[in-house]
């Protein structure tokens, strides 16, 4: 059963607002924002989506290279995200119009400091959300500054399919035309999806 982390998010907004998280008036405006959401009736908080994208993530992906604030060595290790973190998924991913199946949320503007891995947490976001939205034939572009930028996310992602041996399941082209990761989720004949088959780190 995948793990519920709205607990998290709301709590991680709790200590934000009362000041135990040291936060700039932003983030605050946020959090409040989001804990009087949850009072309201015409949205509603679903939480399948955002467990199933910080689940995919943090079983598919690992850091590409890093420490911990002791020294300890991060490459290979699960990409395991911070409050901060969960908190902006399930904002994004969560909130629904009551009676239908609109997202609330349709775009973001994610600002962090230098070394706070934006890199990481956009191509793990955008990695989750590829896979969840699979059904409508999902396509996800990354676009930066610079393609240095951009094959930064790129090379995580492929990375972390190389290192949980992952690559040979999907379709990577790497070199000077085209940096792309394809996975066909149709069975052959084109009439049913593959749901955990040929990549069981999918949980329904």
């Amino acid at each position: 059963m995948a793990k519920d982390y709205k607990e998290t998010a709301t709590r991680y907004a709790d200590d934000v607002i009362s000041g135990k998280t040291i936060a700039g008036a932003d983030v605050i405006n946020a959090c409040q924002r989001f804990k009087n959401d949850l009072q309201r009736t015409d949205i509603e908080l679903r939480m399948r989506d955002p467990n199933l994208a910080i689940g995919i993530i943090e079983r598919t992906l690992v850091h590409k290279q890093g420490e911990t604030l002791s020294g300890e060595p991060l490459m290979g290790k699960p990409l395991i995200f911070q409050p901060f973190q969960i908190f902006i998924i399930v904002n994004l991913l969560g909130w629904y119009y009551k009676g239908g199946n609109v997202r609330r949320f349709k775009e973001a503007f994610i600002m962090l400091g230098r070394k706070n891995g934006k890199t990481s947490t956009v191509a793990a976001l955008a990695w989750a959300v590829g896979i969840i939205q699979r059904r409508s034939g999902s396509v996800i572009y990354m676009v930066a500054n610079a393609l240095k930028q951009t094959l930064q996310a790129f090379n995580f992602l492929k990375f972390s399919l190389e290192y949980r041996h992952l690559d040979s399941q999907f379709d990577i082209k790497d070199n000077s035309f085209e940096h792309s990761i394809k996975y066909q989720f149709r069975k052959p004949d084109g009439t049913e999806w593959w749901d955990g088959i040929k990549f069981p780190l999918i949980e329904r």
